[in-house]
């Protein structure tokens, strides 16, 4: 993975629901982002530029259970699908996307929308510190409550914004802003490393290594490993 993107370039915030576990090119629901310019230099966060809110028939019928937790139906989303034209055009002078999910929410999107594969991608959950930082947990419901503020999840517009405020607090543990903390993570360079064909008795000692299970959306079935280089 390439390292930093330049100081004064703007982010994007990103949150894409999906249809289920088994992600396909048509499983998104509710892709939203959101276009933050920053200042030349620093990780202050200006007003918001723009956004982007989509639906997005997945072809098939949505699961009752998620409905419930969504509020999206079959109505909703019939007949509609992603302007690419308008992504492209959100995403012109974008650098650096951010989402709570990155590492699943990239392998549906530079499938779906090849313009994500030639942005730099960083993970407002993992390449943030938050134990450190006195978190018990990252998750962004957990996060906003630390923070002191309320967020009601499971929309993309939601969770956009939810991060984008998030990333605008300073960090409960250092007192450093959020977005810095995340942003100088996400200028080191990294390697990918995947464990192929590994035998199931060493997925204990795998996991003890840092390597988690990838489904493979864009790569075949593995372990998965992201390290500093």
């Amino acid at each position: 993975m390439s390292p930093s993107p330049t100081p004064s370039a703007p982010a994007t915030m990103f949150s894409g629901p999906m249809t289920g576990a088994k992600m396909s090119a048509k499983d998104a629901r509710e892709p939203s982002a959101e276009v933050i310019p920053r200042s030349s230099g620093d990780a202050t966060l200006n007003l918001l530029e723009r956004s982007l809110t989509a639906l997005q028939d997945p072809g098939f019928p949505i699961a009752p259970e998620i409905m419930t937790i969504t509020g999206i139906t079959d109505a909703m989303v019939a007949s509609h699908s992603i302007d690419e034209r308008a992504v492209n055009d959100l995403l012109s002078r974008v650098v650096l996307v951010i989402a709570p999910h990155a590492d699943f929410d990239r392998r549906f999107l530079e499938r779906r929308l090849p313009v994500f594969a030639t942005k730099h991608w960083a993970c407002s959950r993992s390449d943030i510190d938050w134990k450190a930082e006195g978190l018990r947990s990252s998750a962004l419901e957990f996060v906003a409550y630390s923070l002191g503020f309320f967020h009601d999840g499971h929309r993309a517009a939601s969770d956009c914004r939810a991060t984008l405020h998030a990333l605008a607090q300073p960090l409960p543990g250092t007192g450093r802003l959020a977005l810095q903390a995340l942003l100088d993570q996400a200028r080191l360079p990294t390697w990918r490393l995947w464990a192929r064909d590994a035998a199931i008795e060493r997925k204990d000692l795998l996991k003890a290594r840092g390597y988690a299970w990838s489904a493979g959306a864009m790569t075949p079935p593995s372990w998965k490993h992201v390290a500093p280089r």
